[in-house]
C-alpha cells in the first residue's frame, strides 16, 4: 500500500541569507529539531518539505532525507498579491496533509491543514495595532485547520481565547530540548571558553534579551541594586543590539565590566555559559513556552524566572519565581543565587533529571500520532 505523504512547510528551517539576518528564529530552531527527530521515527507516512520565497533556494541545503520542493515567489507576491503559491501547492505537489509549523499562513481550503501555534504573541501585538491582515491570517490558519498543536496548556487556553476554537481541536504536545547539546560539561574545560567571551567573575547569564516582553530593563534595574551589596558578580546578556537608553542607564557597570553584552556565541558556547552561570535570569513577561529554563536545567544551573503564561507550567516547583515589576525580589534573589544556595548538588541533579523528561523523541512519537488523526 502506498504511504501517505505529509508536508511541512519548512520557511523557517533555512537560514537567512538576506536583510542581515544570519541565525534561525526560536520557531525555526525547533521546526528543525521536530523534522529530525520524525525522520528518525518508523513512521507509517511519508515526510516531504517545502519552501517558498528567495530562501527557499537553499531548502536542498537541509541535512534530512526527505523530498524538498521550492517556490521562489516570495510570499508578498504568492500570497498577499496573488494566491499563486497555495494553487501551486494543491495541484502540484503530492501530499495527503499539510502541516504550518510557523503560527499562521495560507493554504488552499481544498487542502487539508494542521498548525503548530507556538504562542499568540504577535496576534496580540497585531491587535495592538489593529493591523487587520496580519489578525485575518491567525484567525483564518486557526479556523481552517483540522487539528493544532501548541506545546503549552497556557497557550491552548489562549488559542481558545483569541480565535474561539473548539479545545477538542488543539493538543498539547511539549517541545524536547536536545541533551546531546545542552547537558553538564567539565568545569576545566569550561573555563577558556569563559575568559574567551571576557567573563572574569562568577556571573548570572539571561540569553532572551531583545524583545520589550523579555523585561530585561527591570532585570538590570534588578542588578544595580544587587551590585551594590555584592560586587563580584558580573550579569552576561546575550543581546546583539541593546537600546541607547539601556546602555545609558547601565553605563556605569557596563564601564566596570560588571554588565557584558555578547552578540552571538556558538551552541557549543552557550553549553558552557549555562554551565558555568551562577543562575539563568529569564523573568519574562509572556512566553508559549520557555525552552531558556530546560536548557539551563539541563546543564544543572537554576533559575529565576515568573509564573506568568507559560513558565510556571514550564518550571514546576524547580524554578525560583519573582513577580516581573517588583525589581527588589530579584535583587534579594539573585543575593541568594549569588551564594550558591540554589546550585547544591542536590538540586543541580533535581534540575538535570527533570529536563531529561523533555525528549525530542517523546515530542516526535506524540506528533505521529497526532498526525494519523488527520491522515
Amino acid at each position: 500500500m502506498t504511504k501517505k505523504t505529509i508536508l511541512i512547510k519548512a520557511n523557517t528551517m533555512i537560514l537567512p541569507r538576506f536583510f542581515g539576518e544570519n541565525y534561525i528564529s526560536g520557531v525555526g530552531r525547533a521546526t528543525n529539531e521536530l523534522v529530525y527527530a520524525l525522520l528518525q521515527e518508523d513512521t507509517e507516512f511519508n515526510i516531504a518539505l517545502y519552501a517558498s520565497g528567495i530562501n527557499s533556494f537553499w531548502i536542498k541545503d537541509l541535512d534530512v532525507l526527505c523530498p524538498k520542493h521550492k517556490f521562489l515567489l516570495p510570499q508578498k507576491i504568492g500570497i498577499q498579491l496573488t494566491k499563486i503559491e497555495p494553487f501551486y501547492v494543491h495541484n502540484f505537489i503530492k501530499k495527503d496533509l499539510i502541516h504550518i509549523p510557523h503560527n499562521y499562513d495560507v493554504v488552499s481550503r481544498k487542502d487539508k491543514m494542521v498548525a503548530t501555534i507556538h504562542d499568540t504573541c504577535l496576534y496580540d501585538l497585531s491587535k495592538e495595532r489593529n493591523d487587520k491582515n496580519m489578525m485575518s491570517l491567525w484567525e483564518r490558519t486557526a479556523q481552517q485547520s483540522v487539528g493544532i498543536v501548541t506545546c503549552s496548556e497556557n497557550t491552548k487556553n489562549d488559542i481558545i481565547d483569541r480565535f474561539g476554537v473548539s479545545e477538542n481541536k488543539i493538543e498539547v504536545i511539549p517541545w524536547g530540548i536536545s541533551h546531546n547539546l545542552f547537558h553538564k560539561t567539565r568545569h576545566s574545560k569550561n573555563i577558556e571558553v569563559i575568559k574567551k567571551l571576557g567573563i572574569t567573575m562568577p556571573y548570572f547569564l539571561s540569553v532572551s534579551c531583545t524583545k520589550e516582553r523579555k523585561n530585561i530593563r527591570n532585570l538590570l534595574a534588578a542588578f544595580r541594586i544587587f551590585s551594590q551589596i555584592n560586587k563580584e558578580v558580573q550579569i552576561v546578556l546575550l543581546w546583539d543590539n541593546p537600546q541607547k537608553n539601556i546602555l545609558e542607564e547601565n553605563k556605569a557597570l557596563i564601564s566596570q565590566k560588571r554588565i557584558i553584552f555578547l552578540n552571538y556565541v556558538s551552541d557549543a558556547e552557550l553549553t558552557v555559559l549555562y554551565n558555568e552561570a551562577l543562575a539563568t535570569l529569564f523573568p519574562s513577561r509572556y512566553e508559549g513556552f520557555g525552552f531558556p529554563i530546560l536548557e539551563s536545567f539541563a546543564c544543572g544551573t537554576p533559575v529565576m524566572t515568573c509564573r506568568n503564561s507559560s513558565l510556571s507550567e514550564i518550571g514546576q516547583d524547580f524554578a525560583i519565581y519573582t513577580k516581573e515589576d517588583d525589581i527588589q525580589e530579584m535583587a534579594n534573589i539573585m543575593l541568594e543565587m549569588s551564594k550558591g544556595t540554589y546550585k547544591t548538588e542536590q538540586l543541580t541533579n533535581a534540575y538535570i533529571q527533570y529536563a531529561q523528561t523533555f525528549t525530542w523523541q517523546n515530542t516526535a512519537k506524540a506528533y505521529i500520532s497526532f498526525y494519523k488523526k488527520y491522515l
